[in-house]
């Protein structure tokens, strides 16, 4: 399995199960930045060192929030330095601003709102899959290119 895939592998659950997502920038309130329809590792850099031995692993992460369709400002690269997960329901990600991304994944039994607003947007995006499909293909290949030219 590539580096890429297996980082890839570690949103898979946050996918399935729906997730929200809260930015934590030093010296300033959490701000809520809502429900995420998904998570894509866009690019990833490895670092080695003199061994060829990798040391560090950075990679560029595009995640689109809820309603992305409808703005462009709903979908994000960031590129994370940092990756730090205690359990598979939740994660920070540290990017190289030195910001934190916090995910949470969502708990039907304990997150009835986020869980039925997530059930609602599925069931948009099933109804209008072939919209969405050239949607995502076009936001996929924004991104990826932005990525592609971030400075390391």
């Amino acid at each position: 399995m590539s580096e890429k895939a297996k980082i890839q592998s570690l949103f898979d659950p946050f996918n399935a199960q729906g997730s929200w997502i809260t930015l934590h920038n030093s010296g300033n309130d959490p701000v809520n930045l809502g429900l995420v329809d998904c998570y894509t590792v866009t690019r990833i850099l490895s670092q080695r060192d003199v061994s060829r031995n990798t040391n560090r692993t950075e990679f560029w992460l595009l995640f689109k929030s809820v309603g992305y369709q409808e703005i462009f400002h709903y979908s994000h690269t960031i590129k994370v330095v940092n990756l730090h997960q205690d359990d598979g329901w939740n994660m920070d990600l540290t990017d190289d601003r030195r910001r934190v991304f916090h995910i949470d994944m969502i708990f039907p039994e304990f997150d009835l709102d986020e869980y039925e607003q997530w059930m609602r947007w599925m069931e948009y995006r099933k109804e209008r899959k072939d919209f969405f499909e050239l949607v995502d293909k076009d936001i996929l290949a924004t991104h990826t290119q932005m990525a592609r030219k971030w400075s390391n």
